[in-house]
């Protein structure tokens, strides 16, 4: 395995998997307690946003060039921000 094929393909892929992986808590933790007191909104918001921009620019990548592995991360990635950011929403105290 060549640096380059590292660096490109197995690195940003095991990134996205612990990238995802990460959420997982605190979306269970929300939806069990229905409590996002200290979480602050405009970080799901951007994040959400950045997210959803690396999913353009690496679904550009596999229309370009066929690697579809970091586009599927980048999707599932976008998708799990975005579903807590509407819980945050949901349960916001007005």
């Amino acid at each position: 395995m060549t640096l380059q094929f590292f660096l490109t393909n197995v690195l940003p892929m095991i990134s996205g998997i612990v990238l995802a992986i990460s959420y997982i808590p605190q979306i269970k933790e929300t939806r069990e307690t229905k409590n996002v007191e200290g979480v602050n909104k405009n970080f799901w918001v951007l994040i959400s946003l950045a997210l959803f921009g690396l999913t353009v620019s690496t679904g550009a990548v596999f229309y370009y060039f066929g690697t579809w592995g970091n586009f599927i991360l980048e999707i599932f990635n976008f998708g799990l921000a975005f579903y807590m950011l509407t819980l945050v929403k949901k349960y916001k105290k007005k």
